[in-house]
């Protein structure tokens, strides 16, 4: 997988900013997607000082994921697939991490707690 930081040759929204495991997305679709998570996140509250559970696998997803929780004004906390899930509950415990966006749950061995 491979992220695009430099200024593209042909400046334009149209130039591929990430692509990965097959899948290709412009700079554009990478701000609209990133724009619609920070709007769903603004509507959790979520919002400037926040902290944000990131659970995805190696997906260009990912990287909408993360600008979208900038965007909100929120901060990402990481969180690795690899882990197992008691780990990611210690992490998201000790974090005081309030909302977790995943791919698929991270806490499948793990039910989350309430309050």
């Amino acid at each position: 997988m491979s992220i695009n930081l430099s200024k593209p040759k042909r400046p334009g929204l149209q130039a591929i900013a990430v692509e990965g495991s097959g899948t290709r997305l412009t700079y554009a679709e990478l701000d609209e997607r990133a724009n619609q998570m920070a709007n769903l996140l603004h509507g959790r509250g979520v919002g400037r000082g926040d902290l944000v559970g990131v659970y995805f696998g190696t997906t260009v997803e990912i990287y909408a994921a993360i600008f979208g929780v900038l965007k909100a004004g929120a901060a990402y906390v990481p969180l690795d697939v690899r882990h197992p899930a008691l780990r990611i509950r210690a992490i998201i415990d000790k974090a005081r991490v309030p909302i977790v966006i995943a791919q698929v749950s991270p806490l499948r061995a793990a039910p989350v707690r309430s309050g």
